[in-house]
């Protein structure tokens, strides 16, 4: 769950410094000699545009990171529910005296597998970017491509 949450404020945070990077570069005076007689180049966009697309950027980085994080609780209280429903059906009724204990409504196997289905399986890390292959390691060559 907190894997989930780092990832897309992990996300989040790449979207917004990647259109800060455009923002920039939109934001960057042509460099260069002027001919006579031109008028010199101005930016693409204001200071104020860039000002304000950026505080937008951070404004919907910010909302959708909060939005996902309450979707994430939400569905874990939902499973913590189910988790403890799951139990009461596995605890079998108290016997009155003189009586059978009854059978729980569910066995045992069948409470494992609904935990399995409740519980959010760990994501996988992403391997790193960059890692080549060792030495020896990789595919073979193709048929016809040298080694």
């Amino acid at each position: 769950a907190e894997a989930k949450a780092a990832a897309a404020k992990a996300a989040a945070e790449e979207r917004v410094a990647l259109a800060q990077t455009a923002l920039d570069i939109f934001m960057k005076v042509p460099e260069g000699e002027v001919p006579e007689g031109e008028p010199a180049p101005e930016a693409v966009v204001s200071q104020e545009q860039f000002e304000e697309a950026r505080r937008a950027l951070k404004e919907v980085a910010a909302t959708r990171e909060k939005e996902e994080k309450e979707a994430l609780e939400e569905e874990e209280a939902k499973n913590a529910h189910a988790l403890r429903l799951l139990n009461l059906l596995l605890t079998p009724p108290e016997a009155a005296e003189g009586e059978e204990p009854a059978e729980p409504a569910l066995t045992q196997e069948q409470l494992d597998e609904a935990k399995k289905a409740l519980t959010p399986e760990p994501e996988p890390e992403p391997e790193a970017e960059g890692d080549a292959p060792a030495e020896g390691e990789g595919e073979a060559p193709a048929e016809g491509e040298a080694p």
